[in-house]
């Protein structure tokens, strides 16, 4: 029986380890989480790359952007110098985060095309070929061209929409999935989507003492910068077998 909401890693727990790293994949799938969120863009060489800025400002005073930057010396970044344990964590390409979060039950990947959203969702589909996470695999984007573009190219996978401020109209709905920001969530947006028959993932959730809030209201995921954290609470709560 699936538990509810599953504790899904903001980009792989982005307060316990460097965020978008393999070193922040393993944490999530070591501390028990239920999934991970992954933010993919294009280097300027077509690469699907693990980034969520869609500049290096906040790890390189060069502030390149990523899709103006090929992958080879996207990945010489080090992520994890601020870090001292986390030093010489680069970063990825999907490919390699998707072998260290093989195990998790859910991997929500956030598409964060700069223009070419057709190139970045062919790139996507094309790393999911043949992949055995890909029914386990949750797709959202604030760019509903990136999904449609990969809709086209895979039909078999959950995609959905993703909403940080209110929407001017009901498009949102016509996704199968919503993921919403917690303002939006908490000013009734969760509730429209459950009783819309939608798939609702939250975030950024920190505080394990609304978990049996967001489950109650039928929301399928919190996406959390504190996986071990939520996890943990989650575990002292349980009921007892034969209690």
């Amino acid at each position: 029986m699936e538990t509810r909401p599953l504790v899904v890693a903001h980009r792989g727990g982005a307060r316990e380890a460097p965020e978008n790293t393999l070193a922040a994949f393993a944490h999530a799938v070591a501390c028990g989480a239920d999934g991970v969120e992954i933010d993919v863009r294009l280097s300027a060489d077509g690469v699907a790359v693990v980034f969520h800025d869609d500049d290096l400002g906040r790890f390189d005073r060069s502030a390149a952007r990523v899709d103006a930057t090929g992958a080879r010396e996207l990945v010489r970044l080090d992520l994890g110098a601020r870090r001292r344990r986390f030093r010489g964590e680069r970063i990825p390409t999907l490919g390699e985060a998707l072998a260290v979060v093989a195990p998790l039950a859910l991997v929500n990947l956030e598409l964060k095309p700069a223009g070419d959203a057709d190139r970045l969702a062919a790139a996507v589909a094309a790393e999911l070929m043949g992949s055995s996470l890909a029914p386990r695999v949750v797709v959202t984007s604030f760019a509903p061209r990136a999904l449609s573009a990969l809709a086209a190219l895979r039909p078999d996978l959950a995609l959905g929409r993703a909403l940080e401020t209110p929407p001017t109209d009901d498009g949102w709905l016509a996704w199968p999935v919503v993921s919403l920001s917690l303002a939006l969530a908490r000013a009734g947006y969760a509730a429209r989507a459950r009783a819309a028959g939608r798939r609702v993932l939250v975030w950024t959730e920190n505080d394990p003492r609304r978990l049996a809030g967001w489950r109650r209201l039928g929301v399928a995921a919190v996406i959390t910068d504190r996986p071990a954290r939520l996890v943990a609470a989650r575990a002292a709560t349980a009921p007892r077998a034969g209690g």
